[in-house]
């Protein structure tokens, strides 16, 4: 259990789906493990949709994963099944696996729930913003700005999400932070799939200054900030993205 600055107690820190598999791929290499080849393929899939060289629709078929992976089918049925259950991919009768498509009307409602669950755990944040945890904050916001500003578009997404993550912990309600660690799962998908190449315009600068109001106490100003942050980065979407087929070999080798 961990406790923050107003004395309320939170469960141990959720984590995304994604920031999972991260944080595991990460120990794995450290401790120079060979990782399973549902989990390699899993990685490589998720990589190339946040990397937008898998598009929206794209089909990842079975026969093309185990030559890709070298890999049997079972495998890749896991990996796939894996990838399906964190919404990264459609499973559809006769058509096998495809990446996920998700609608503008899905889209709305999720950014809606973000919206809900953020403002309603900012003031608890604001309470709990120690100097050290804003200077925790305004690292990732900085770590995120060289990313972006690097054309890092993969862990520029992540650190946004880290973000996001660190702040809602601070608010030491574990059923929320868990809610919205499925949330940013799907919005960073979102992004992935539908968001300027460039990246969202002005995300670490938005960032940095919702820790100045955090850090000032300004529960008002916070809860403003995040809203509004969050507004803007779903205007940002593009849903009109041309539909392509482009061969599965060439994007897994092609980097």
């Amino acid at each position: 259990m961990s406790e923050n600055r107003s004395g309320r107690r939170g469960r141990g820190k959720a984590h995304s789906p994604i920031e999972v598999v991260e944080a595991d791929t990460l120990a794995a290499d450290a401790a120079g493990a060979a990782r399973p080849g549902d989990q390699v393929m899993y990685e490589a899939v998720l990589a190339a949709v946040m990397e937008s060289r898998l598009r929206p629709g794209m089909r990842l078929t079975e026969a093309a994963c185990c030559e890709i992976f070298d890999l049997g089918r079972l495998a890749v049925r896991k990996a796939l099944l894996r990838l399906a259950h964190e919404k990264l991919v459609d499973l559809r009768p006769n058509r096998g696996a495809v990446v996920a498509s998700p609608t503008p009307a899905e889209t709305r409602e999720i950014y809606f729930a973000r919206r809900m669950v953020e403002t309603a755990l900012m003031p608890l944040a604001v309470a709990a913003a120690t100097p050290a945890v804003c200077a925790e904050l305004r690292a990732i916001a900085h770590e995120e700005a060289a990313a972006v500003e690097q054309g890092e578009r993969s862990a520029a997404l992540m650190l946004s999400g880290r973000f996001h993550m660190r702040v809602a912990e601070l608010a030491g309600n574990g059923v929320m932070t868990e809610i919205l660690a499925g949330l940013l799962s799907r919005t960073r998908l979102i992004v992935a799939l539908y968001g300027p190449p460039e990246g969202s315009p002005g995300v670490p600068e938005r960032h940095l200054a919702l820790v100045d109001a955090m850090e000032a106490g300004d529960v008002a100003g916070a809860v403003a900030l995040m809203e509004r942050h969050i507004i803007l980065v779903e205007q940002a979407l593009r849903f009109d993205v041309p539909a392509r087929e482009t061969d599965l070999f060439d994007i897994f080798t092609r980097r």
